[in-house]
């Protein structure tokens, strides 16, 4: 079973590889560096409206331009490690602004899936808590929100390459425990380490207790 998920995983990399300039958001199945912080807007307020939009801007160009780890005599930021197409940059999370100002100039915002020209968008997997409403032609549109998930997807290769990202997403939950408290937004995170570090520290914090009840066992049948 490990063999041919080994061999899927590799016809998927063959087929779509997201090696450098080669990333194309939402088709990333098998990525193996990333982080995650979901924003929440305090006291059940919408997250649409413009002082939450400014809150989570200070808190993304932190976490692309503050966030910082040295290798070899060179400093890496989440512009330097991320999953790029092309020329074009980070994908980063601009759509939240757009969103935002669009939302509070009036325009409706359909919703999971919103258009502006000639181009769009999926807000499915993005927006949390949504209240919709009904245009005058029966569209779905998006009345408020409570919630954004930011997703900051990194190289995971070569090999070297990740082992940088994977110090940057150490580094980010450093900064994100000590991030200043909003007045607006709280913020949960985690990222493509964090589930091994918890079953790690769990394990460890366990090793005493299952040691103790081992000698007791030995003790009684002495």
């Amino acid at each position: 079973m490990l063999l041919r998920k080994l061999r899927d995983r590799q016809i998927i990399h063959d087929l779509w590889p997201l090696g450098e300039d080669n990333y194309v958001p939402g088709r990333a199945v098998t990525q193996s560096r990333e982080a995650q912080v979901t924003v929440v807007a305090k006291h059940g307020g919408n997250i649409l409206l413009p002082e939450y939009a400014r809150s989570i801007k200070r808190l993304d160009m932190y976490i692309q331009n503050r966030i910082k780890v040295t290798f070899r005599n060179r400093t890496y930021t989440y512009r330097d490690l991320c999953l790029r197409w092309k020329n074009k940059g980070c994908p980063g999370n601009d759509h939240i602004q757009i969103i935002s100002e669009l939302y509070n100039h009036g325009i409706n915002i359909t919703y999971p899936t919103f258009r502006i020209g000639s181009r769009s968008g999926y807000l499915g997997a993005g927006l949390g808590g949504v209240s919709l409403s009904k245009g005058d032609n029966g569209t779905v549109i998006l009345a408020s929100a409570r919630a954004w998930l930011m997703v900051y997807q990194l190289k995971f290769f070569p090999i070297n390459v990740s082992y940088i990202s994977g110090i940057w997403e150490k580094t980010f939950k450093l900064h994100m425990d000590s991030y200043p408290e909003d007045p607006f937004i709280s913020i949960t995170y985690f990222h493509s380490q964090t589930l091994a570090e918890e079953l790690k520290r769990n394990a460890d914090s366990l090793a005493p207790s299952t040691e103790r009840g081992a000698l007791a066992v030995v003790v009684r049948k002495t």
